[in-house]
């Protein structure tokens, strides 16, 4: 899961310069360790754009008032012990 999430957060690292991918890992990462398949976040960190670049990434975001819901579930189905 983390060689995942690092992929994501690295491309994500490249294509937009937000400063917010390491924190963003973190969040990811610690998540998925403690078995989780989706993360909430406050809505200041993400726009528009990077919500797009998360779903091209195959995770499903979900707006909500104030956040974001960052869903993985799909991706880590074929992924033996994910999770």
């Amino acid at each position: 899961m983390e060689e995942l999430f690092e992929n994501v957060t690295e491309d994500l690292s490249k294509a937009y310069q937000h400063g917010i991918e390491e924190r963003l890992y973190s969040q990811l990462i610690a998540a998925s360790q403690l078995g989780k398949t989706s993360l909430s976040i406050n809505t200041e960190v993400p726009n528009a754009t990077i919500v797009a670049f998360l779903e091209s990434k195959g995770l499903t975001c979900t707006h909500l008032p104030g956040q974001l819901v960052i869903d993985w579930s799909s991706i880590i189905e074929g992924i033996p012990y994910a999770g």
